[in-house]
């Protein structure tokens, strides 16, 4: 595993079979690095990423897991690529036991930012995503095919996920990483660190849509979450009680909207 190279690609030789015939080619492979994360001087947690844009991830894990809330609680923010480590010191003294020894997007794909049952629940009975909002189902999908064609790290590898940051009409932030969550907690991690607004917003995603990403993406007040893949049915559960319109299987000029249609005109 790659540790300490900020390259996010990198070459390898592999055996191409065409028809029944083999040669040797060189190809290209995302690279998956492993950084600690490190709060006020403890190892918090494990970030199994793509090496780039580090400072986003670190602040959007952070957010998503509720230990910091706005970019006044980051004193510092520090990338050592050379020790493989990123480190943050806060404002003021936070509780960062909730991911102490955990593995951040456990692997790249999986349940990274895992949110409570409790957590949700409450989430469900309390909190209303709150946006008049609405997109021509049209401009949807000209914003997801943008989408797929601006991460050139896919494009040369094929083993990136990718997220948005939209509104109707253009992407305003885009980030690449191996890791589904991850590539969600690099853009709002970006929005909190650069001060860009997320409410009347739209949230692209490659990845499937499951619980943890519906709330982490309703607490940024994003009413319209849009994925090319598919939505859990937890997370259409939760979209249809806090507000949010969800999107998905939204490609080729098609989609599946699961909740909260009256978003999309």
């Amino acid at each position: 595993m790659e540790h300490r190279s900020r390259n996010e690609a990198s070459p390898v030789e592999v055996v191409r079979v065409e028809e029944a015939r083999r040669h040797t080619r060189r190809d290209l492979v995302a690279v998956e690095a492993l950084y600690t994360l490190s709060v006020n001087g403890i190892s918090a947690v494990s970030l199994v990423c793509t090496p780039r844009d580090l400072e986003d991830l670190a602040a959007g894990f952070l957010l998503s897991q509720r230990v910091i809330s706005n970019a006044r609680d980051v004193k510092s923010l520090t990338v050592r690529h050379d020790e493989a480590l990123i480190e943050v010191e806060t404002a003021a003294p936070v509780d960062v036991s909730q991911v102490i020894g955990r593995i951040g997007a456990m692997a790249p794909g999986c349940g990274a930012g895992a949110f409570s049952l409790e957590m949700m629940q409450e989430m469900s009975r309390a909190w209303r995503v709150q946006s008049e909002i609405s997109a021509p189902a049209t401009a949807i999908s000209d914003l997801m095919r943008r989408f797929q064609a601006a991460s050139e790290l896919f494009k040369s590898t094929g083993g990136v996920h990718s997220a948005a940051l939209c509104d109707p009409q253009s992407l305003i932030l885009h980030r690449d990483d191996i890791g589904r969550h991850n590539a969600v907690d690099k853009v709002f991690g970006r929005c909190l660190l650069a001060d860009i607004a997320t409410r009347d917003r739209v949230l692209l995603t490659s990845g499937r849509v499951s619980s943890d990403t519906l709330v982490k993406t309703a607490l940024r007040e994003v009413p319209i979450l849009v994925s090319r893949s598919a939505p859990t049915s937890l997370a259409v559960e939760l979209a249809s009680k806090v507000g949010m319109t969800l999107v998905g299987f939204a490609r080729g000029g098609r989609l599946n909207i699961y909740a909260n249609d009256w978003r999309i005109t």
